[in-house]
């Protein structure tokens, strides 16, 4: 009798053990992702800020893309329907 008590608080200790582990390593998963994404972040933060003549030069390209849209939208609203 003293082995069917022990065996069923052995296995519950058991999945009780296995459940902890599990929870442990999805923790520590977790933990480590977030240590990646914060590093990737940072290395991405990294770069030098851009220079005035470069800000320029995208405001430029920018604005001509924007007024290129505009003209054709105009373009297609005088057409017929």
């Amino acid at each position: 009798m003293r082995t069917r008590l022990v065996t069923p608080i052995s296995k519950a200790l058991t999945w009780r053990t296995v459940g902890a582990r599990r929870a442990a390593s999805v923790a520590a998963a977790f933990i480590v992702a977030g240590g990646l994404a914060t590093g990737i972040a940072q290395v991405a933060g990294a770069e030098p800020q851009p220079s005035i003549t470069q800000v320029q030069a995208k405001i430029n390209e920018l604005t001509s893309q924007f007024n290129k849209a505009v003209q054709q939208y105009d373009q297609v609203a005088e057409q017929p329907r």
